[in-house]
């Protein structure tokens, strides 16, 4: 068997030309190449004429291996995760700072939200609400998502105020006991209401404070 880099010269359509023996980088492939041109490539034939993927197709085809991945091995996959946030949290920042310097990302990234936003009406407004709990809240608990779900199947859609139904459109979520008066953000203090049931009283009015002995 002849060794990489040897040189002959063989007979190929109807003329003798010279050849080189080489491996081709990608397939691995030993033959017989062409040698009496210049070449730019260490591939075989075969391999050198695949297309080339661009930076937007490399980009996708790594979307959608990732997220098949992910879907496959949802556990590990959270692991993983969590485990090279906590271990590149400053690469992390970094990465985040040049992505949002690039000219237009912004209006890109905006009009990304607002579609899902249009189209998940019901995901936003539990995220609304979570984002505001938390941020009011000072001590206990942040509320989850699991959190809201677990009050909204434990009072079924009853405001705990007027016991009416609460349609689509009217669901908040009341607190018993205030934030501001050291309640917290966990089930046992949460309700379901109308939002007008919730906005009609204050924190320190009668009927609030009665709300208080639900408790004990």
């Amino acid at each position: 068997m002849p060794t990489v880099g040897e040189t002959a010269r063989i007979f190929i359509q109807g003329q003798i030309r010279p050849v080189i023996f080489l491996v081709c980088s990608k397939c691995g492939n030993a033959r017989w190449v062409r040698c009496d041109f210049k070449r730019t490539t260490d591939r075989c034939q075969g391999c050198a004429s695949i297309k080339k993927l661009t930076d937007a197709e490399r980009l996708e085809h790594r979307i959608v291996r990732d997220r098949k991945y992910r879907a496959e091995h949802r556990e590990m996959a959270k692991i993983k995760a969590k485990a090279y946030r906590e271990n590149n949290r400053e690469k992390i920042r970094e990465s985040r700072r040049l992505r949002n310097a690039k000219p237009g990302f912004s209006a890109m990234n905006v009009a990304k939200v607002k579609e899902w936003a249009s189209k998940n009406p019901d995901k936003v407004k539990v995220n609304q609400t979570i984002t505001n709990f938390n941020r009011r809240s000072k001590i206990g608990s942040k509320v989850t998502k699991k959190v809201i779900q677990l009050v909204v199947s434990r009072d079924q859609n009853i405001c705990h105020l007027c016991h009416k139904k609460i349609n689509k459109g009217e669901e908040s979520i009341d607190h018993l006991i205030p934030v501001c008066l050291g309640g917290s953000n966990e089930a046992i203090n949460l309700r379901q209401a109308h939002k007008h049931c919730n906005s009609k009283r204050s924190w320190n009015k009668p009927a609030q404070l009665l709300l208080v002995n639900r408790l004990d």
